[in-house]
């Protein structure tokens, strides 16, 4: 029988908490407050305990990131600086007046590669090695609150709270003039994070309208497509698979949000019950059995969301249910295949079959018509009854025929119809498959 483990209890910080990040490997924790402190946090399901403060920045510490290999814990400030904190608990970089304006976010793309973004809508790339700006990007005006990176680690994307998003060409020399890759137009909406989902095939943005934008790759101008839920604004979406999204929301909710088919899935909790104190920051664990949410209650929660996971990962990664984005058709179902799956040479048999069918038709009722003026002409002495019988049969028969041949060009008309369309299908198909090679 599978032991059951309770979720880590509710934790109480000082001050007001910002950001929090679970380590990749270990049941670590970290958070980000207010005035300044960075802290460490070890967890089990009977306690959550303070293993590590640090309190080298002036101002609050918005925003910290644990690398890949979980060796350093990176961490953003007010103050305009970013500093590097490694597993023995040393400080072992603090990099003072890296931007400009204040830190908002810091992810690292690798082991030792720093992304930085502040208020301004300035991102900048680190080369932790040698301590310097290796890359930098101007494209947007307010702050930065999400960035995206690939699996090929060619593109950089942005979002920001002026609404748009930003796609950067990492390959390029931070010189190059076509460096910016691609730029959205203004959502007319804060886009508050970023995640890729469909294997990089679509970029998933939250809003301040509580809607999830979907962006087709080299579709950047605009949306594609979106995601409506009951939900006020999004503060914050993680990843949890190719197919599903986690969010936090203003009323308290934390949810499960499917893509493609594009719809909420589950509630998968509420940081305070009886108030709806707004979720700011989501974590997930690095056993994908525990999610942690930040709010203004100064806690942090935790939340078992095992069953929830194994559910989803039945499903699988090619799920495309619902996807009738722009100029890009729906995968057509085995029996939607059975059904439409007819070649054209096929619909050209039958409507040839039904024309040689008219023609013989045709020519039984000539031959039919000739017989009967033949025996009329013979048998001039018969009396008009028979003249009258003879007529009333032929017009019967002329009236059946032309009611068959009625139905049967309104079935060539069908199949014709039938035809045309199953070429069509079978071209969008294959653009739709084209595009995702």
């Amino acid at each position: 029988m599978e032991q059951y483990v309770m979720e880590p209890p509710l934790y109480f910080a000082e001050d007001h908490l910002f950001d929090l990040d679970f380590h990749p490997n270990k049941d670590l924790l970290a958070c980000t407050l207010i005035n300044g402190w960075v802290k460490i946090l070890g967890y089990n399901s009977d306690d959550v305990n303070d293993l590590a403060v640090f309190k080298h920045h002036s101002q609050s510490t918005r925003t910290c990131s644990f690398s890949p290999n979980g060796l350093n814990l990176a961490t953003g400030s007010k103050d305009k600086s970013f500093s590097i904190i490694d597993t023995n608990g040393n400080l072992s970089l603090h990099l003072k007046d890296a931007h400009k304006e204040s830190i908002n976010l810091v992810k690292f793309l690798n082991d030792d590669i720093l992304i930085s973004g502040d208020d301004n809508g300035h991102i900048k790339v680190w080369d932790l090695k040698s301590s310097k700006c290796v890359y930098e990007g101007e494209e947007q005006s307010e702050a930065i609150t999400g960035v995206a990176i690939p699996e090929n680690l060619n593109y950089l994307l942005t979002t920001s709270l002026d609404g748009t998003l930003a796609v950067y060409d990492i390959r390029k020399s931070n010189n190059a003039k076509d460096k910016l890759y691609a730029l959205s137009d203004c959502m007319e909406e804060d886009l508050t994070s970023i995640q890729l989902v469909k294997n990089d095939k679509f970029v998933a943005t939250s809003t301040s309208e509580g809607i999830v934008l979907l962006f087709k790759w080299d579709w950047f101008g605009d949306c594609k497509d979106r995601i409506v839920f009951n939900a006020n604004t999004i503060d914050h979406m993680i990843k949890l698979d190719e197919n599903t999204l986690i969010t936090g929301s203003e009323d308290g909710f934390v949810r499960g949000v499917s893509v493609y088919p594009n719809k909420q899935l589950q509630i998968l909790g509420q940081h305070e019950e009886d108030e709806n104190f707004p979720i700011t920051k989501l974590s997930l664990s690095h056993c994908r059995r525990f999610l942690a949410s930040l709010s203004h209650d100064n806690s942090i929660k935790f939340y078992d969301i095992s069953k929830f996971v194994n559910n989803r990962d039945q499903v699988g990664e090619n799920t495309w249910e619902g996807y009738e984005s722009g100029d890009e058709p729906v995968p057509r179902t085995k029996k939607e295949k059975a059904g439409n799956d007819m070649d054209d040479s096929d619909f050209e048999d039958e409507d040839s079959d039904d024309d040689s069918d008219d023609d013989e038709d045709m020519e039984d009722e000539d031959n039919k018509k000739q017989k009967k003026q033949k025996q009329k002409g013979g048998d001039g002495m018969d009396d008009e009854e028979s003249d009258d019988d003879d007529d009333d049969d032929s017009d019967e028969e002329v009236s059946k025929k032309k009611n068959q041949n009625q139905g049967k060009q309104q079935k060539r008309v069908r199949l014709s119809e039938r035809a045309q369309k199953n070429v069509h299908n079978r071209n969008k198909i294959q653009n739709f498959f084209s595009d995702f090679k």
